[in-house]
Parts: C-alpha cells; structure tokens; sequence
C-alpha cells in the first residue's frame, strides 16, 4: 500500500505536471538503485556497461577495510545504512516499488523509459553465484575486487538471489504490462534468466520465480522460437517436474 500511495503521489501535482512528476519520481528510483548496488556490487568485477549513461564504479586501489554503507540520503531520499544485509534489502524494496511504477495504472499517459528498466536489470542479472571452476586461480582475479573480503563476497553470493527475484518480479510486470510489445525485452533477457538459473537453482524461491518469469515470456516469443532455443529449456523443465512432483507429493500427505 505505500509503495501504490507513492506511485499515486504524482496525481497531486497540477494537471499539466503530473506526468513529470511521475518521470522525474521513477527515474529517481532508477538512480537510487544504481547508487545501492555500487555499494552492494563492490565485491565483484562487474562487466556491465550502461547503455543509459550510467557509470560502472571503478574499484578502489584503496584497501577496503569497513562495510558497504550509505552515510548520507541518496538521491530518493532514502536514508542513510550499514552493512551488506541491510542494502540487499534496501536495493530488494527499491526494486519492489519500481515493479510498483511499472504495475500501476495511471490516470494520465506517462513516458515509461523502458531503456533505463532495462539498463538496470541487464546491470543486475549480469552478477550471478560463480560456478566452482571461477572460484580458483586466474578467474577469480578476473571476476572479484580482491581490495574486499573473502567473508563480504561470500554474503554477497548468498543474498544475491534475493535481489535476482525482486530484478524479476520488475521484468515479469514489464513483460505484463507491454504484452507483445515487450518482445524485444524477453529477447534480451531469455538467456540471462537461463543462465541466472543455472547458476542459482539451489534456491527455492528464485526458481520459483524463474519459472514464473519463463513463463510469461514464452506467452510472448515461444511461438516464434527455434528448436536450438527450446533445448536451452529443457533443465528448467526437468527442474520444474521434479518441484510438481515434490509439490504434490507434499499436498497429498
């Protein structure tokens, strides 16, 4: 309810700026959430690179001894906090309320930037658990900030699926939302979300989720898929029989 309350707060505006209002509130948000992960993200190389005019964070030479925090309210106005539990579930409820900009109806026409949704999610799913052949040796250099701590990259892959499933629950709205127009997106995404469940399929809820997502894209691009596409389905597949079969198993007891 007080995510809707502050999706609806441009409607207070003057008629003729409320669709400013509501730009200006949901690129905020956008922002808000790239200042999170920056502070998030920082245990990892990333090798994302904004097509939106966002900046990648270079990592510190510096040695990095405190933890990821935010001192100061960003750009949203959200307040300051510490530690890296406390901004996953910052960036987690940052990204719920962006799901909430794309859900909501509006009463007047708004100009949905698609390219900055789209920017971030592509930033957000390009961080995924490494496999554990990139743990060791060269890889590793390659993938991690060695100026942060072995204990804060190892939280950090152990809430990321958190944030993995409020980056898809963002995507499922859009692709809700657009309909066929949302055909370029599930492109695009079809085989980061293979590749996110392939990496984190240990947890329950992200495959939940996973499934959920897939889903509604092949309502949308299924028909027109090739059979070398299809087969990059059939782990999920099997993964999700075996879920319906515990599932049901589960009930019937």
């Amino acid at each position: 309810l007080a995510r809707r309350l502050i999706v609806h707060l441009h409607s207070c505006a003057p008629k003729s700026g409320s669709a400013e209002e509501w730009d200006a509130s949901f690129r905020a948000v956008v922002a808000s959430i790239h200042e999170t992960a920056n502070e998030v993200f920082r245990a990892v190389i990333e090798s994302w690179q904004s097509s939106a005019g966002m900046t990648t964070p270079i990592p510190s030479k510096a040695n990095i001894s405190d933890e990821p925090s935010r001192t100061q309210p960003d750009s949203l106005g959200i307040p300051g906090w510490r530690g890296l539990p406390a901004g996953v579930e910052t960036m987690v409820q940052l990204l719920g309320l962006l799901r909430q900009y794309v859900a909501t109806p509006t009463p007047t026409p708004v100009l949905l930037r698609i390219g900055l949704v789209s920017d971030l999610l592509t930033r957000i799913f390009s961080v995924t658990v490494p496999r554990a052949e990139d743990t060791f040796g060269w890889q590793a250099v390659e993938l991690y900030n060695q100026q942060v701590s072995k204990q804060e990259r190892e939280t950090l892959f152990t809430l990321l699926p958190r944030i993995h499933i409020a980056a898809m629950d963002v995507l499922l709205g859009l692709v809700r939302r657009l309909g066929s127009a949302s055909i370029p997106l599930c492109s695009q995404f079809l085989d980061q979300l293979l590749w996110i469940f392939d990496s984190e399929r240990n947890d329950l809820l992200l495959r939940a989720s996973a499934y959920s997502g897939l889903a509604e894209i092949l309502k949308v691009v299924g028909p027109s898929m090739g059979l070398s596409s299809l087969n990059q389905l059939e782990d999920v597949v099997e993964c999700c029989a075996k879920d319906a079969v515990i599932s049901n198993s589960i009930l019937t007891e």
